[in-house]
Protein backbone atom coordinates (compact mmCIF):
# COMPACT_ATOMS: atom_id res chain seq x y z
CA UNK A 1 0.00 0.00 0.00
CA UNK A 2 1.70 3.03 -0.83
CA UNK A 3 0.47 7.02 -0.03
CA UNK A 4 -1.69 7.38 -2.89
CA UNK A 5 -3.61 5.00 -1.82
CA UNK A 6 -4.32 6.46 1.49
CA UNK A 7 -5.72 9.78 0.02
CA UNK A 8 -9.42 9.39 -1.74
CA UNK A 9 -10.10 10.29 -4.72
CA UNK A 10 -6.46 10.90 -5.82
CA UNK A 11 -5.04 8.60 -8.22
CA UNK A 12 -1.17 8.75 -10.03
CA UNK A 13 -2.57 9.78 -13.53
CA UNK A 14 -4.26 12.85 -11.82
CA UNK A 15 -0.88 13.58 -9.83
CA UNK A 16 1.20 13.64 -12.95
CA UNK A 17 -1.44 15.94 -14.76
CA UNK A 18 -1.02 18.43 -12.09
CA UNK A 19 2.69 17.99 -12.44
CA UNK A 20 2.97 18.70 -15.77
CA UNK A 21 0.50 21.85 -15.37
CA UNK A 22 2.76 23.08 -12.38
CA UNK A 23 5.82 22.46 -14.84
CA UNK A 24 4.19 24.78 -17.71
CA UNK A 25 3.27 27.50 -15.29
CA UNK A 26 6.85 27.78 -14.33
CA UNK A 27 8.08 27.76 -17.62
CA UNK A 28 5.71 30.00 -18.32
CA UNK A 29 6.85 32.65 -15.65
CA UNK A 30 10.42 32.00 -16.37
CA UNK A 31 10.21 32.66 -20.06
CA UNK A 32 7.97 35.93 -18.91
CA UNK A 33 10.72 37.00 -16.45
CA UNK A 34 13.55 36.81 -18.91
CA UNK A 35 11.62 38.35 -22.03
CA UNK A 36 11.07 41.27 -19.37
CA UNK A 37 14.40 41.70 -18.21
CA UNK A 38 16.56 41.08 -21.06
CA UNK A 39 14.50 41.71 -23.68
CA UNK A 40 13.66 45.19 -25.56
CA UNK A 41 15.80 47.29 -22.95
CA UNK A 42 18.65 45.18 -24.04
CA UNK A 43 17.95 45.14 -28.18
CA UNK A 44 18.06 49.13 -28.10
CA UNK A 45 21.24 49.61 -25.68
CA UNK A 46 22.63 47.42 -28.48
CA UNK A 47 21.88 49.34 -31.21
CA UNK A 48 23.11 52.85 -29.50
CA UNK A 49 26.31 51.28 -28.90
CA UNK A 50 26.31 49.96 -32.24
CA UNK A 51 25.26 53.66 -33.57
CA UNK A 52 28.09 55.10 -31.64
CA UNK A 53 31.05 52.84 -33.01
CA UNK A 54 29.99 53.49 -36.52
CA UNK A 55 29.74 56.91 -35.60
CA UNK A 56 33.31 57.23 -34.15
CA UNK A 57 34.30 55.18 -37.22
CA UNK A 58 33.04 57.71 -39.96
CA UNK A 59 34.46 60.85 -38.04
CA UNK A 60 37.69 58.76 -37.91
CA UNK A 61 37.67 58.19 -41.72
CA UNK A 62 36.66 62.24 -42.39
CA UNK A 63 39.93 62.62 -40.79
CA UNK A 64 42.35 60.03 -42.34
CA UNK A 65 40.74 61.11 -45.88
CA UNK A 66 43.66 62.84 -48.45
CA UNK A 67 42.07 66.01 -49.70
CA UNK A 68 38.95 68.40 -49.40
CA UNK A 69 37.25 66.86 -52.68
CA UNK A 70 36.98 63.69 -50.58
CA UNK A 71 35.64 65.28 -47.31
CA UNK A 72 33.03 66.72 -49.47
CA UNK A 73 32.34 63.21 -51.12
CA UNK A 74 31.97 61.72 -47.50
CA UNK A 75 30.33 63.95 -45.88
CA UNK A 76 27.44 64.04 -49.02
CA UNK A 77 27.13 60.57 -48.51
CA UNK A 78 26.85 60.40 -44.99
CA UNK A 79 24.47 63.45 -45.09
CA UNK A 80 22.03 61.36 -48.14
CA UNK A 81 22.39 57.95 -45.93
CA UNK A 82 20.84 59.86 -42.83
CA UNK A 83 17.93 61.09 -44.82
CA UNK A 84 19.18 64.63 -45.32
CA UNK A 85 19.79 67.29 -48.11
CA UNK A 86 23.38 68.36 -49.02
CA UNK A 87 23.56 71.97 -49.69
CA UNK A 88 26.75 72.38 -52.48
CA UNK A 89 27.23 76.27 -51.92
CA UNK A 90 27.24 75.90 -48.22
CA UNK A 91 29.36 72.44 -47.85
CA UNK A 92 26.65 71.53 -45.67
CA UNK A 93 24.26 69.16 -45.03
CA UNK A 94 20.21 70.69 -44.30
CA UNK A 95 17.73 68.03 -42.52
Amino acid sequence: MSVIDLIPGVSTLKLVGVGIGAAAIGGAAVMAWAVFSYGPDQYTAGGREKAAELDAATINAAKDLANAAEANRLARRVCLDTGGVFDFAAGQCQR
